[in-house]
């Protein structure tokens, strides 16, 4: 009897060969399965004569834990989550794409997960997956002249692997583009210009400003898509520090974003991509807590805004801008406690990501009070920032005239009057020009 099991067990090897079944990739010739093994989900064991003789083993997620747990037949096997990447790297190619690359330390991915932040060590967001065996990505239509942090990992159906080591590079902040040279007889090609062209996004029909060195060099109009250009002609080689900034419907004026640029003689520099910060307030300064909190403002047309709401714990809320580039959010107060708050925002529209706005402050408290309406604020002379030039700027300038400025006031002076680092006769000329009372 024992030799008829014998040799029928020998034939079922024969008739049954075990390269119907898969454990794994076994590639030496002389691999024998003596337990056969098959994963269920498999692609393999397709034949109409297939058996099984054996045990079935399947993937298992987890641990099992419980002192009861028993194992009646086949068995379990893990795969698990794929190994990290190593070796990321970070390489600004033009003023709107960086380039990532890195080492993939896995054979089982199903693709890679890439995160970036304005800020290393936080505020990550996923931006993009590639497909398995991926060891490079480009990231475009970036902001120039800002720095990108990023960090990435390996995933598959058993989870994500652990993050790389993170990267950062800074996109390019200007293009200086060879000038176009004229033809004419006899007197060779007229002399480059010497231009610079700043292109970016600010809030529909807005008017932006210009600044060179403190000063107002020239005030443009946005189109109805928010998007602006500027050039500024007639400069000569050399260092200069630009701002620019805009104004929203409501008259209320963004964060200055600043640029500091060095010029050669005979060509044009091109700075492309602002992004302007969103203006931003509240319609109370106080809020009976329970209340709805109007925050509001403008910002390019439907453009995703990320309010920072700051209490003991910082709350993150979205919303989307209208076709005008006005954006409301209604904030239920009951959310935080009683007590001064402030909040913030910034933009997102498509893959161009705005600076942080200015705060706006508000209290949460028993009872709500309306905040003053807003009303456009003068270009020069606000000293205290109150959107009017009237004597508490004059006392401020009458304080510091002929004297050594504080930092505080030195950047004052430099936004408000004519940036000369001191307090004299020609600030108060400015402040009686722009007076409101």
């Amino acid at each position: 009897m024992i030799k008829k099991i014998f040799i029928a067990v020998l034939l079922a090897n024969l008739l049954f060969p075990t390269g119907f079944i898969s454990a794994t990739n076994f590639s030496s010739p002389n691999f024998i399965v003596k337990d056969p093994v098959i994963k269920i989900g498999g692609v393999f064991a397709t034949s109409t004569s297939f058996q099984l003789w054996s045990s079935l083993g399947q993937e298992a997620i987890g641990i099992s834990t419980t002192t009861d747990f028993g194992l009646r037949g086949g068995f379990l096997y893990f795969v698990g989550a794929p190994q990290a990447p190593s070796g990321l790297s970070a390489t600004a190619a033009s003023q709107t794409q960086i380039n990532l690359s890195w080492t993939d330390n896995s054979t089982d991915e199903t693709g890679f997960k890439i995160e970036r932040s304005l800020t290393s060590g936080s505020g990550f967001s996923q931006i993009a997956t590639t497909s398995a065996d991926a060891v490079s990505y480009s990231n475009t239509s970036l902001s120039a002249a800002t720095t990108y942090y990023y960090r990435i990992r390996a995933y598959n159906a058993d989870g994500n692997s652990n993050y790389s080591g993170e990267a950062n590079a800074t996109t390019q902040s200007a293009t200086v583009t060879a000038p176009i040279g004229g033809g004419g007889g006899g007197g060779g090609p007229p002399p480059a210009q010497t231009m610079m062209i700043f292109k970016g996004m600010a809030y529909p029909l807005s008017d932006v400003t210009l600044l060179k060195d403190a000063k107002i060099a020239t005030i443009t109009k946005a189109g109805p898509d928010a998007k602006f250009e500027i050039q500024l002609s007639g400069l000569t080689a050399g260092t200069y520090s630009f701002g620019i900034w805009a104004e929203d419907y409501q008259g209320i004026r963004s964060v200055t974003q600043s640029f500091t640029i060095t010029i050669t003689q005979g060509v044009t520099t091109i700075i492309s991509g602002i992004f302007l910060p969103p203006t931003i307030t509240a319609d109370k300064t106080e809020v009976k807590r329970g209340d709805v909190l109007n925050i509001l403002g403008q910002t390019a047309p439907a453009a995703q805004i990320t309010l920072a709401i700051n209490s003991e714990q910082e709350l993150v809320k979205k919303t989307i801008s209208d076709s005008s580039g006005i954006w409301l959010y209604k904030f239920d107060t009951y959310e935080i406690d009683y007590g001064d708050h402030s909040a913030q925002g910034r933009s997102a529209f498509l893959d161009n990501i705005s600076p942080s706005s200015q705060l706006v402050f508000f209290k949460v408290g028993q009872k709500s009070v309306l905040a003053a309406p807003s009303r456009k604020c003068p270009i020069k002379g606000d000293f205290n920032s109150d959107c009017a030039v009237n004597l508490v700027d004059f006392s401020i300038a009458a304080y510091w005239y002929k004297r050594t400025l504080t930092p505080v006031l030195l950047q004052i002076e430099k936004e408000q009057s004519d940036g000369d680092g001191k307090i004299d006769l020609i600030d108060f000329s400015i402040m009686a020009y722009y007076w409101t009372g």
